[in-house]
């Protein structure tokens, strides 16, 4: 008990400030909390290494800021563990695209660090900063576009070997769990900062990466 009560003292005495983080586990390895997997399919999952705890609150923050908490139950797993895994979705409101923070309470306060998870389509590009004539990755989530669908990138910084609206653009398919990602060779002739947008299933992400070239 006394191990629990400090591994469960560390996580409350870390800052609230800590940097952004998915999954989280303690010093001792005794209370592991984070989230797996992307969009809709997001699950929030607690593993503890006894079943100190019968029920615990958990809070999501959604980007709008509006917060929704409920009590859950831990359940025995193999090797003595207890868990719970559910699909947040399920049990809290969804509003829309964005990041949204979840905080777990095991009963002496929030536990530091809080977990934070995307929802929604995705751009992500690396390097973020490329020399013209080299290649970048182009990848995310596709928010909802069936497996196997095309995900349109559309940027100034590509080559104008295929266009969409006049712009150019590069096709990629949407791969399994919603993830999709192509390598792009930047034209020698590009030079600055670019904005990189996509579209899926007729409608638009929303959001955008940027690209500096130099």
């Amino acid at each position: 008990m006394k191990r629990w009560v400090c591994a469960l003292g560390v996580l409350l005495a870390l800052p609230a400030s800590a940097p952004a983080v998915t999954r989280h586990c303690s010093s001792t390895g005794d209370v592991c909390y984070g989230a797996f997997g992307s969009g809709a399919a997001v699950r929030l999952r607690v593993t503890l290494a006894a079943n100190l705890f019968h029920s615990y609150g958990l809070c999501v923050r959604a980007p709008d800021g509006t917060r929704a908490c409920h009590r859950f139950h831990t359940w025995p797993i193999a090797h003595g563990l207890y868990q719970s895994t559910l699909h947040w979705i399920a049990h809290f409101p969804d509003r829309g695209p964005g990041n949204y923070r979840a905080t777990w309470n095991f009963g002496a306060g929030a536990a530091h660090p809080a977990i934070t998870f995307a929802v929604g389509p995705t751009i992500h590009v690396r390097p973020s900063t490329v020399s013209a004539g080299r290649r970048v990755r182009v990848y995310g989530f596709a928010g909802g576009c069936p497996h196997g669908d095309q995900v349109t990138l559309i940027s100034n910084a590509f080559a104008h070997t295929h266009d969409f609206a006049g712009l150019p653009a590069v096709f990629t398919p949407v791969r399994a769990g919603g993830r999709y990602g192509v390598h792009v060779r930047i034209p020698s002739s590009k030079h600055g900062r670019y904005a990189i947008s996509a579209r899926c299933g007729g409608g638009s992400f929303g959001v955008t990466a940027q690209l500096r070239v130099r």
